[in-house]
């Protein structure tokens, strides 16, 4: 959910920039700060309205904002008892493998437009440094707990 998340963010911001919204990079830095203090659906009604083109994507993206909305708030307090057997964890691990797939697939049709605009600016010219700088910052650190 937080993969796609970022991803719509980067698409507003990224769509913003196309449609000329911004006059200097500190302009999209503060945009994007705004937007991660925003809501899922917040964020998702914003990309709709700089990019009324994918609304044939709006009922994937609401679908996707309120499965992570249960996730988040509701998903262990629903599945109480199914967690007390084993049946029930195999259950939830296979529906939680489901809910991936839907963030993998809303992801997967926006990151392409994100691309677009990227390329289109003349930004990908820049992105073996980028990919390279990231390479060399490392994974980061592992989970807390394992």
């Amino acid at each position: 959910a937080q993969v796609l998340e970022h991803e719509i963010v980067n698409l507003v911001v990224w769509s913003g920039l196309r449609d000329g919204r911004y006059q200097v990079h500190g302009e999209t830095e503060a945009d994007n700060a705004v937007l991660f203090k925003q809501t899922m659906g917040t964020i998702k009604k914003a990309l709709l309205s700089r990019r009324p083109d994918i609304e044939h994507l709006d009922e994937l993206l609401i679908r996707a904002v309120r499965l992570r909305n249960f996730l988040a708030h509701e998903y262990f307090r629903q599945r109480a008892a199914a967690f007390m057997t084993e049946d029930g964890k195999y259950e939830m691990i296979a529906e939680l493998k489901d809910a991936v797939a839907l963030f993998v697939e809303a992801d997967s049709k926006l990151s392409p437009l994100t691309m677009h605009i990227i390329e289109a600016a003349g930004v990908d010219k820049h992105m073996p440094e980028a990919l390279e700088s990231a390479r060399q910052a490392g994974f980061g650190a592992p989970l807390p707990g394992l």
